[in-house]
């Protein structure tokens, strides 16, 4: 119930605020906000192999050791399936020829100049 109030207060604004543009406006908002829920999948997925490590190295209980190796199966197996269905819209991307034309579809890291004098 709780994940879907947040997922609820989350995704809301974006709709409202798109409500008085045009349909490509509530697409490009829409593409946005789901660009950054895959963003943190991927991240919650990383921290939850990592979390499985800890457990299973940080313990001698047989319990412990069982569980954290389990949540590094599951995060491993998630983080492919994520990664296969990345990789399978891409392959249908270049098929199809269809180009991403979003103002965010690279990323413009910041250019650090560096003196050393």
């Amino acid at each position: 119930m709780r994940f879907a109030v947040v997922s609820f207060v989350l995704i809301a604004p974006s709709f409202v605020l798109a409500a008085d543009d045009s349909f490509s406006k509530a697409i490009f908002n829409l593409s946005s906000l789901i660009k950054t829920l895959t963003g943190l999948a991927f991240s919650l997925a990383f921290l939850a192999f990592f979390w499985g490590l800890f457990k299973y190295l940080g313990t001698n209980a047989e319990e412990e050791k069982k569980e954290g190796m389990r949540i590094i199966a599951t995060s491993i197996v998630v983080v492919f399936v994520m990664l296969s269905i990345w990789g399978l819209i891409k392959l249908l991307k270049n098929t199809l020829s269809i180009s991403d034309t979003s103002a965010d579809s690279t990323v413009n890291f910041p250019k650090v100049k560096l003196d050393m004098n």
